[in-house]
């Protein structure tokens, strides 16, 4: 008794712009700050008042800030009501937090 070989029909292309799920080939669109997690909102906070290399340090190694890591110009975007500086307490010492607050 012979094998049958079933054989599909080739898909068609169709004309016309792809869906919207095809076009999509990169996430290269930038999130809005409220969107970011919270790690990454925390990132964005601390380089507001420590150097990137404490950044990394603090966020990788799970160091706290010290006192004597603090930058002594703060950004003007820490000065602005909506910037929530307190979800960081936990990123900083005791003590380097009570300077942070003078």
């Amino acid at each position: 008794m012979p094998t049958t070989l079933v054989l599909r029909k080739q898909p068609l292309k169709l004309a016309g712009r792809p869906a919207t799920t095809k076009q999509r080939l990169f996430d290269t669109k930038v999130k809005p700050f409220k969107k970011l997690c919270a790690v990454d909102r925390g990132a964005v906070h601390l380089r507001w008042f420590v150097p990137d290399d404490v950044v990394d340090r603090t966020l990788l190694g799970g160091e706290g800030v010290q006192a004597a890591e603090l930058r002594d110009n703060i950004l003007s975007q820490a000065c602005d009501t909506r910037a929530a500086v307190d979800e960081i307490q936990s990123y900083f010492e005791t003590a380097a937090w009570n300077a942070f607050l003078k």
